[in-house]
């Protein structure tokens, strides 16, 4: 463990005292009492996204039975959690202060408890990376890819970075203020996408109808198939040995760079095209075009605007681009794209097969109502106006989660 560079003064402005640096069993107690009579029947999972919660509540069915619940550990509120489980994109399994209730975990979960310390700083240490070093660090490599093989031994000696307990104090009330804005953004995010599926349902059912600028009703809708509005095209089936990781040749855009209304890049999932492209114009792909992803879990869910940032790429396999001469008309398709009845119609036609598919065809033969281009028009920037509040909502909770890994790595080196 370093000096950490961000410090806290006292209610004097003097430094607190230099940190201690315990092992994680001079302040803690591995929990070893077992749930042999069978009094309780709450099983908790420890998930790294959602921490201590109620494990058939997570599944969404029974995991285990009541056989063999008499060796799971009880879990008091406030005990701590291991769980050695990897946590892609973390190195190590997660450590989670359990807040849910009184329950019980499975062995292969290390339990401890507390004896001194302030448990919201104890939190934060491990909300941080600075304990995965160690872990990793002597950890063996076992059977199973995605857990972490650890004695309780090496476990316990985990070094714990201990400020004086008011120095505690002042850390974890700061850093908790940071998680209180993250929980309140997160719910603005949740509240604006369930307002935005309330309307949806009711302006594309009908219920909800627009007037034009002298308060005058719209015509009725045209019901139409997709594909009667829509040039429609899959992506072509490029050689693998054609693709590669180098910038410099011509980028491709391919279904896993689709994600849930945007296209997302990394240098993990990017590829590129290093052939000739003299036979590849019409697979373009033009600004405002739409693609949806064909394959996959998601189906019909991942689909995507076309920005400048994209534009010129090459379309791939198994991905569908739909354009327009309208902008109006492709924004609009997009919003019902987006829509539980678009998404309700794939899941009751896609293949059964192994991998979730959609065909071109059937893109093409959903039916949907189109109003004029004016009502049109109102709809997608009444839609798109919800759009943009969201889409602002996320880029603070990305910036908060930003700034509170940068103070934990400058307070836990």
């Amino acid at each position: 463990m370093n000096t950490p560079k961000l410090r806290f003064k006292d209610n004097n402005g003097q430094e607190f005292p230099e940190w201690n640096f315990p092992e994680l069993h001079e302040i803690a107690v591995k929990v070893k009492d077992k749930n042999k009579n069978y009094e309780n029947n709450t099983v908790l999972t420890n998930s790294a996204t959602l921490g201590i919660i109620n494990q058939s509540e997570y599944f969404e069915r029974e995991i285990v039975t009541e056989k063999n619940l008499s060796g799971y550990y009880i879990v008091n509120v406030d005990d701590f959690v291991y769980n050695p489980r990897i946590s892609t994109p973390a190195p190590v399994g997660p450590v989670s202060r359990n807040l849910y209730r009184q329950g019980i975990m499975s062995p292969l979960y290390t339990v401890f408890r507390f004896s001194t310390g302030n448990l919201n700083y104890f939190e934060q240490i491990f909300k941080s990376k600075c304990w995965h070093i160690y872990i990793k660090s002597v950890a063996n490599t076992g059977a199973r890819h995605d857990r972490i093989s650890i004695t309780d031994k090496l476990f316990f000696s985990l070094p714990i970075i201990f400020p004086s307990l008011l120095e505690q104090q002042k850390i974890a009330t700061f850093l908790s203020a940071i998680d209180t804005k993250i929980t309140h953004t997160n719910k603005q995010i949740a509240l604006l996408k369930q307002y935005k599926k309330g309307v949806m349902q009711q302006i594309f059912s009908q219920q909800l109808r627009f007037k034009d600028d002298n308060g005058q009703k719209f015509p009725e809708w045209e019901r139409l198939p997709i594909g009667v509005k829509v040039d429609l095209l899959c992506g072509y089936p490029f050689d693998y040995s054609d693709i590669s990781k180098d910038v410099s040749n011509t980028r491709l855009l391919r279904g896993i760079n689709i994600t849930e209304g945007w296209i997302r890049h990394s240098h993990k999932i990017d590829r590129y095209y290093h052939g000739s492209t003299d036979k590849l114009k019409k697979y373009r792909l033009q600004t405002n075009d739409l693609v949806i992803g064909m394959d996959g879990s998601k189906v019909g869910k991942n689909s995507a605007l076309i920005t400048p940032l994209d534009a010129r790429a090459l379309l791939v396999q198994r991905v569908a681009r739909l354009r327009t001469n309208s902008l109006v008309s492709v924004q609009f398709i997009f919003q019902q794209i987006n829509s539980i009845k678009f998404h309700a119609y794939v899941d009751r036609i896609n293949t059964s097969s192994a991998i979730p598919h959609i065909s071109a065809k059937q893109i093409n033969n959903f039916h949907i109502g189109f109003p004029n281009l004016l009502e049109q028009q109102k709809i997608v920037s009444f839609l798109s106006a919800i759009d943009t509040k969201i889409q602002s909502a996320k880029s603070s909770l990305a910036a908060l989660k930003s700034y509170k890994q940068g103070l934990l790595q400058q307070m836990f080196i």
